[in-house]
């Protein structure tokens, strides 16, 4: 099988790409230094690991048996047109540990308002009162906090274990029931499919679902209003919330506070300088903003580099994938 990359993972980490060509002894494996040269490769690929692929590359790339992402969201690819062309896809949540230790350090942040505090001391405000009844500007502790974590995979467990040293009281939301033979995962007290319910009560609710039609919007005024005075921590996607009843919902002082790692709006090319809203997310004090960095760690691309690796071999061993998309679904 010809093998084509075109990501970064495969320069950052010659050696992975060594080592899997031996592993693929008479494969070729192809890594394209950029664009041009892996527009030049695809019409002979029988996998590509890449981002999505343009209009053209997808008419040329008449040989395509597999998609391979090295990172995880596969909704940006056409799946109803690969699905229909039986072309698979794989994809990567090596980057679990790194988001779910992102997620937690955004909680913190914004729960313990320390950007916010940071910001005023940089000014010489120490947030002291001159009220003998209440000297102290408070923070808020998740200590023993009830917790809605929506989406229990890989990323919802590993920041469920992540706050078992707080005691939190953690429900975690999912498509479907846990069933009698099935343990509840670790970490969680309970899981439902009831988001409202889930959302109600809530002192810290972590988004870490894909994005699929089904979870486009799945936050909007009404689920926002169920989590009056809680913490939103945003590690999925940002369509996932409505942007303008997230804005409206911080200024009326509906929610406590929002943390962000994914957005509305992206830059485009790597240089290039951009805000993530055409809201004026960044003038507020309450929210914390992150650049999609939760996964960038060199640990956390690594393993997404090696499960990629992991669906190339799994599918020119034996046609499967070993971290395989839902095509109807999209995760």
């Amino acid at each position: 099988m010809n093998i084509v990359w075109h990501y970064h993972l495969a320069l950052e980490f010659p050696e992975e790409i060594e080592q899997l060509r031996r592993r693929l002894h008479g494969q070729t494996v192809i890594v394209a230094q950029n664009r041009e040269e892996f527009s030049r490769h695809i019409a002979e690929a029988d996998i590509v690991v890449s981002g999505p692929l343009s209009a053209d590359e997808r008419t040329r790339a008449g040989a395509l048996k597999a998609h391979v992402l090295p990172y995880a969201g596969a909704n940006a690819l056409p799946l109803a047109d690969y699905r229909a062309n039986g072309i698979a896809v794989g994809n990567s949540h090596g980057n679990a540990d790194a988001v779910a230790e992102r997620a937690l350090a955004l909680a913190l942040a914004v729960s313990g308002r320390v950007v916010e505090f940071h910001n005023d001391l940089t000014e010489g405000k120490w947030h002291r009162r001159d009220d003998t009844a209440r000297i102290f500007d408070y923070w808020t502790s998740i200590f023993h906090a009830p917790v809605t974590i929506v989406g229990t995979g890989a990323i919802g467990t590993r920041i469920a274990r992540l706050l078992a040293g707080f005691e939190c009281r953690i429900t975690g939301v999912r498509r479907t029931p846990v069933s009698e033979s099935e343990p509840v995962p670790t970490g969680f007290q309970s899981i439902t499919t009831d988001l409202e319910e889930a959302l109600q009560g809530a002192a810290v609710v972590f988004l870490c679902v894909p994005l699929s039609p089904e979870t486009r919007g799945l936050i909007g005024g009404v689920e926002l209003a169920r989590m009056e005075g809680a913490f939103l921590v945003n590690v999925s996607r940002g369509e996932i919330v409505s942007e303008h009843d997230l804005y409206q919902a911080i200024l009326s002082g509906t929610i406590a506070g929002v943390a962000l790692d994914t957005w509305w709006q992206y830059p485009n090319g790597l240089t290039a300088v951009q805000l993530p809203s055409e809201l004026p997310f960044h003038t507020l004090p309450n929210v914390v903003m992150s650049p999609h960095a939760a996964s960038h760690t060199r640990s956390g691309k690594l393993s997404q580099m090696r499960q990629a690796i992991e669906n190339i071999v799994s599918f020119c061993t034996d046609g499967s994938l070993a971290y395989a998309v839902n095509l109807e679904s999209g995760y």
